[in-house]
């Protein structure tokens, strides 16, 4: 042993001896609520002077530095006498190794005056007996940890150390002595209350208790007393006087207590009725014989119950936990894990017990120290939930987490441990990711629906009104092929924005009636169009027994007739187009399958190709599109449609000999009055014809005005076609370029003077929707009649226009018979 050891060991003795007197002299002055002025004197005296022998016994490692335990002494200076005495003993310390050591004197006061203050503080403010010692214990050492080691530079092993570790010792023993003699105080006058009742704390007791005592050649009861004893029916006749074999409740201590020599507990449970007792029984000794035992009786019936309740609960939790998907870890206050569920080893590869007693970084949360000290920190002192969210590399795939830090408390609600939950949370920002993926796709889609079809209906229109204008041949000719590429620019624009809707599911199929042959003689006429000046025989055959009216969507079926009959076309340059309708094995009375086949004597397709023949933007030979043109989503998009509507499009071919598109759809068949099937056979196509023909009818040029109508439309083009249009078609018109104007010629102008408004959406200043909102705040506008001029083709989007407060809707670009169609219905209302 060193020296120095040997020393501090000295300076501790000294200190147990003074803390022993100083105990047995102020420990009962302790709980007086104003120690007067004179003892806390005494107090700060007499501790002064022991920190005085304590410093002569203290080892001088420097001129100025003393290592000693004296500040144990001060500590208990302040819990007796508070800030005055703890002040005096520092004083008088100061004083008297200020005299040693002049030059220390301002080392001493600052070192004094901290550890002072923080007594008197600690001594006051901090309630309990084992937190005021451990926040002392704990603000001493680190002082003379800053003080010795960082400011004095004293070896860390050879000097600090000790001299904290003897310092603290010395004070949990102090405090530990010093807590005997209050708690030997306290017993005493426990011991005297008891005393006084005794008696009725036994009678009142929940349980009861019993005294036996060993009367020559057996063992009686002398007491017996406690509520239990009512409860269970029993009296304490049933006990006192009567021997213990008597009882049968008691008869197992028969054997034990004649048996063998009881030097120690005995406890056991017992079920008499519908009780269960827990019966516990201890020796009494009188000059080192056991004379009687005192024993008492519980009722645990509850108790039992309880305990059987939360095994089933944890063992359900632990069902719970073992079979979660989610990793679930316990730790101890130490950051170290306590228990870990099979998922979690599983996931790591590790057994459990190369997990249970690690810190969590340091199998694994690669990267995320600091944010995991700070959370788990956090969760412990502010007694909360944390949140945190980490990325990990697992088994080759970059994962997210996120870590949900508890807190769990024991019976008094102190924090015990943490528990933590990891959930892989990696699909679901995924599908996150893929959602805003396609909100953006769709965003994009809608706008440059808008920003493309608008010139081009431009286009469209001016190339259709420079038509019926005086042109020579060329020009004629010129024109007339702007309009064919025009229009096939604006289908490969459709064919895009229709595959976009029908992959992203927000296709919604109509259910209006149809007249198949009407559908089909109109399918013979366009196709008929497209074989012109074609070698190529076209044949239609539909079977008897196909239905003349069913129900289904006429423009989706259209459109992929179309698409087949018209890839037909494309590829056959001599021979046949053939189309087939044919009714196969009906699944109710009501609904028929019904199976449309186009077959051609076309270029065919190999079998290496047709694998690739309904992928998106792909075409079966990459020569094809140089030959022939398109985009490759033809196909794609009439699969995708015939599986909404409940079927599945299929293809056979053999290369250099043609090919057979088919497909079965389930429609539903209807009656129609007759007078109606001129009207249902047609589609938009047809209508449109239909007003084409009625507005070119001779005779009509002296018909009267049909109506006043405000266009609201910023782009120039559009407002010259649309004047064109409305103005030969026998309609007064007024053209507003934003909504901003439109309010204003509305305001300075009759309602009545209006028939219909005809808006446009986006619009610089104020776009329709807003234009319209406040048109249906106005009251004498409320009713009039607004219709949407778009080139958005979205129906999410035109849902928004609805509930702006937009009557009907009419797309870009315009198409003179649907527009005067459109009026004319709103008009007639």
């Amino acid at each position: 042993m060193t020296p120095f050891i040997r020393d501090l060991i000295v300076n501790t003795s000294i200190l147990f001896v003074f803390t022993f007197l100083s105990g047995q002299l102020f420990i009962r002055f302790e709980k007086a609520r104003k120690p007067s002025w004179r003892y806390k004197l005494n107090v700060g005296l007499l501790h002064g002077v022991f920190g005085i022998i304590l410093i002569f016994s203290g080892i001088h490692v420097q001129s100025n530095v003393v290592l000693d335990v004296r500040n144990i002494a001060l500590f208990m200076s302040a819990l007796y006498g508070g800030p005055i005495a703890v002040t005096i003993t520092s004083a008088i310390t100061v004083l008297f190794r200020t005299i040693e050591d002049p030059s220390a004197f301002p080392v001493l006061f600052t070192v004094a005056a901290c550890l002072s203050l923080g007594s008197a503080i600690i001594a006051a403010k901090v309630r309990t007996y084992v937190r005021k010692w451990t926040c002392f214990l704990i603000y001493l050492a680190i002082f003379f940890f800053i003080d010795f080691y960082i400011v004095f530079d004293l070896p860390f092993l050879a000097r600090v150390a000790p001299y904290l570790l003897i310092n603290i010792v010395s004070g949990i023993l102090a405090a530990y002595l010093l807590h005997y003699f209050r708690r030997n105080r306290s017993l005493n006058h426990t011991i005297k209350e008891l005393q006084q009742e005794q008696q009725g704390i036994l009678r009142l007791q929940s349980g009861f208790t019993f005294k036996i005592t060993n009367q020559p050649g057996t063992y009686r009861f002398t007491l017996a007393e406690g509520q239990l004893l009512e409860e269970m029916g029993m009296t304490s006749a049933d006990f006192v006087g009567k021997s213990i074999h008597e009882v049968p409740l008691f008869a197992f201590l028969q054997h034990n207590l004649t048996g063998v020599p009881i030097n120690e507990k005995v406890t056991c449970e017992a079920v008499v009725a519908s009780f269960q007792l827990l019966i516990t029984v201890r020796p009494v000794r009188e000059e080192g014989t056991v004379r009687e035992w005192i024993g008492s009786v519980i009722d645990i019936t509850e108790r039992k119950r309880a305990e059987q309740q939360v095994t089933e609960k944890e063992e359900r939790y632990r069902t719970l936990v073992e079979n979660s998907q989610d990793f679930i870890l316990s730790f101890h206050l130490d950051g170290t894990i306590a228990s870990v569920n099979q998922k979690m080893c599983e996931e790591l590869q590790l057994e459990r017990d190369q997990i249970i007693g690690h810190k969590l970084t340091d199998i694994w949360l690669d990267g995320y120290l600091e944010e995991w000290e700070r959370s788990f920190e956090q969760a412990i002192q502010e007694q909360n939930t944390q949140e945190l969210e980490v990325r990990q590399l697992l088994q080759k795939q970059n994962k997210i987490y996120s870590l949900t830090l508890s807190p769990f408390f024991n019976y008094y609600q102190e924090v015990k441990g943490v528990t933590v939950t990891i959930h892989d949370n990696t699909e679901l920002y995924q599908r996150k990711a893929a959602d805003e993926s396609n909100q953006a796709k769709s965003h994009f889609l809608a706008t440059m629906s808008h920003e493309i079809r608008t010139p081009l209906s431009g286009i469209i229109g001016l190339n259709g009104l420079l038509m019926k204008t005086d042109l020579t041949a060329i020009q004629r000719n010129y024109v007339s092929r702007m309009g064919s590429a025009s229009n096939v620019l604006m289908v490969i624009i459709n064919d895009i924005l229709d595959f976009s809707k029908i992959e992203a599911g927000k296709i919604e199929l109509e259910r209006i009636p149809i007249s198949l042959h009407g559908f089909l003689d109109k399918l013979m006429h366009m196709t008929s169009l497209m074989v012109e000046g074609k070698p190529i025989t076209l044949l239609f055959d539909v079977s008897e027994n196909c239905p003349d009216r069913i129900i289904g969507d006429p423009l989706r079926l259209e459109q992929v007739m179309l698409n087949l009959c018209g890839n037909a076309s494309k590829f056959t340059d001599s021979g046949f187009i053939k189309v087939v309708v044919e009714v196969e094995t009906p699944t109710a009375k009501s609904n028929k399958m019904l199976k449309f086949s186009v077959q051609d004597t076309g270029i065919g397709i190999s079998e290496t190709q047709l694998p690739l023949l309904f992928r998106s933007f792909t075409q079966a030979d990459s020569s094809t599109s140089r030959k022939y043109g398109g985009t490759g989503l033809g196909l794609a998009i009439c699969k995708l449609l015939v599986e909404t509507m409940g079927g599945q499009l299929e293809v056979s071919s053999e290369q250099g000999k043609g090919s057979i598109f088919s497909f079965m759809i389930p429609l539903e068949e209807i009656e129609i009055a007759p007078d109606k099937d001129a009207l249902i056979a047609l589609s938009s196509g047809a209508v449109a014809a239909a007003h084409e023909n009625l507005e070119e009818q001779p005779g009509q040029a002296g018909r009267q005005l049909k109506g006043r109508i405000l266009l609201v439309e910023d782009n120039e083009i559009n407002q010259i076609i649309a004047r064109e249009i409305l103005t030969g078609s026998h309609y007064d018109i007024e053209v507003a370029s934003n909504g901003y104007e439109a309010l204003q010629v509305l305001e300075q102008s009759e309602p009545e003077q209006w028939d219909v408004i005809l808006m446009d959406i986006h619009m610089p200043e104020m776009d329709g929707c807003e234009a319209t909102r406040h048109i249906r705040k106005n009251p004498r506008l409320r009713h009039l009649p607004i219709i949407a001029l778009t080139a958005d083709v979205f129906s999410e989007n035109h849902e928004l226009y609805y509930q702006a407060g937009i009557d009907d809707i009419t797309t870009k670009p315009f198409i003179k018979a649907q527009l005067l169609a459109m009026l004319e219905k709103w008009l007639r209302h």
